[in-house]
């Protein structure tokens, strides 16, 4: 490796962690600012103290009116020797702190660098989390034109046959048996999918309980993103009371950026917190008919989020969609 190399790979290595560098030369100048500060202590009290002292002394001058009536004490002049005094310590003050200062100034430009980069990062993500996303939402509706979208949906959640074993109660003897059958089963969640089973402390037995169940909370995520403004999916994970031990990690570190913004002017918000169970009109769909109708029913809750709303696709944070 000749030195041209070495050159050029250190200056990459520099350029990749600017932020980071500055951040670092921010505290380190901050913390000499604040060791140079309390070395300099000392020598502000030598200025303070005897300061102090002659402005206390002519000020208690100034309330001896008997000596300012035979004019032995003259109030102007005292008062501009006060003056005189604070100025003179003012400027041996800022002579004594001047390092600190700069040392403050210079750490808060590294701060004002780093945020800037920080920013034009964050920039840079958001454009190309919109472009992967805008390519990656119309790849799948091409793939749903040419092959179905039923049959996208089984590629998408990896759908397998799985065989379970029920047990049931016979309604007229009472007797308990075990049956065994096959369910056709997502092996994935999808990108903002989720199981509803008995993990979550809100799931129940009965189809119809957890349907009542479902578009409460739906209806209260909704009412939390026109209030708000904005929310985030692990807002509502956290509605469902779904141990996130239960959640996939890729899952759970998105709901942190991804959610829906309430911008009903906006035609490419959605403005609603669907769960996939019920239109608009919170008319249950097929899946919502499948729960609402069976029991001991898991189902796969399909979220519609906007996407990243850290960043929308105009560069702004999320925080200009907050309500007042």
């Amino acid at each position: 490796m000749n030195f041209s190399t070495l050159i050029h790979a250190g200056m990459f290595f520099l350029k990749k962690r600017k932020g980071l560098i500055f951040t670092g030369l921010a505290m380190a100048t901050e913390i000499a600012a604040i060791i140079i500060t309390a070395k300099q202590a000392p020598k502000a009290e030598k200025v303070l103290i005897p300061a102090n002292k002659k402005v206390t002394k002519l000020k208690e001058e100034l309330k001896d009116d008997e000596a300012i009536a035979n004019n032995l004490i003259y109030p102007e002049e005292h008062k501009k020797e006060i003056r005189k005094i604070q100025k003179k310590t003012f400027i041996s003050l800022a002579k004594i702190y001047a390092p600190v200062v700069a040392l403050t100034g210079l750490s808060l430009t590294f701060i004002g660098t780093s945020y800037k980069i920080m920013r034009s990062k964050q920039l840079a993500l958001g454009a190309a989390y919109i472009t992967l996303d805008n390519a990656y939402k119309s790849y799948r509706n091409r793939v749903k034109d040419k092959i179905g979208e039923e049959a996208e949906q089984d590629i998408f959640r990896d759908m397998k046959d799985v065989k379970i074993t029920r047990t049931v109660e016979n309604p007229d003897t009472g007797e308990v048996s075990e049956i065994e059958e096959t369910i056709r089963r997502a092996n994935s969640g999808g990108g903002w999918e989720l199981f509803f089973d008995a993990t979550s402390y809100l799931w129940s037995k009965n189809g119809r309980t957890n349907w009542e169940t479902l578009m409460a909370k739906q209806e209260e995520a909704n009412t939390r993103l026109k209030i708000d403004g904005y929310l985030f999916l692990y807002d509502v994970l956290e509605m469902l009371l779904i141990p996130k031990t239960t959640i996939s990690k890729d899952l759970l570190v998105a709901s942190r950026s991804v959610g829906w913004i309430y911008d009903p002017y906006d035609p490419t918000r959605s403005s609603w917190v669907s769960f996939g169970i019920s239109d608009e009109e919170k008319h249950p769909n097929e899946v919502g008919k499948e729960l609402f109708d069976n029991v001991e029913r898991d189902v796969i809750l399909s979220f519609n989020p906007d996407g990243n709303i850290l960043l929308d696709k105009n560069g702004r944070s999320f925080a200009f969609h907050v309500k007042d």
